[in-house]
């Protein structure tokens, strides 16, 4: 799932980059001395106005959106994990505890919290 949003997030920062990148080049070629009828001029700031609000706008709150989403998983992986810390804290033998942390590391979503459970295991391991 990150995976797939930091692509859009990198495909979404190229579009919104295009038309900078267009303005740029549009701008060297007016510096250059190069004659630029009013007729293409017009042309380029409709298709600017055009790909700024048709393209640019929606993959910035893609990315916006997609930001929030994964801060609401986030979340809701911390009230499940608040839920389960106090019946891993009652837990009175190790097996216990080791066969909890064992199935955290295996459903847990995100990376950063699977990671974190896979230590957990770890160290009742060595105890």
């Amino acid at each position: 799932m990150e995976s797939i949003t930091l692509t859009l997030n990198i495909i979404g920062l190229i579009y919104v980059a295009m038309p900078l990148v267009f303005s740029i080049i549009f701008l060297i070629y007016y510096l250059l001395g190069k004659r630029i009828s009013q007729e293409n001029l017009n042309k380029t700031i409709e298709f600017s106005k055009w790909y700024l609000v048709s393209v640019a706008i929606v993959f910035s709150a893609k990315m916006i959106e997609s930001g929030f989403s994964e801060r609401e998983t986030g979340l809701k992986e911390m009230q499940v994990y608040d839920k389960y810390v106090e019946t891993i804290l009652k837990a009175d033998n190790i097996e216990a505890r080791w066969r909890l942390a064992e199935y955290f590391a295996a459903v847990t979503p995100t990376d950063r919290l699977r990671e974190r459970w896979i230590a957990y295991k770890d160290v009742i391991n060595f105890k």
